[in-house]
C-alpha cells in the first residue's frame, strides 16, 4: 500500500530526524497503534 514520508526535520527516530513510514490507511482509519510512525502522522493530520 501507500505510505507517508515526510522528510522536513520533525523529532528524532533511531537518531535520524525524519518522520514516516506510516501506512495511509492506518492514518485514514486512525489506526495509530501500528508500527513505525502512524501516530505522529496521524497527529498532523
Amino acid at each position: 500500500g501507500w505510505q507517508a514520508i515526510d522528510s522536513t526535520p520533525q523529532e528524532t527516530s533511531e537518531d535520524v530526524f525524519r518522520c514516516g513510514p506510516a501506512s495511509l490507511r492506518a492514518v485514514r482509519d486512525g489506526e495509530v497503534q501500528k508500527p513505525y510512525d502512524a501516530a505522529y502522522v496521524f497527529a498532523q493530520v
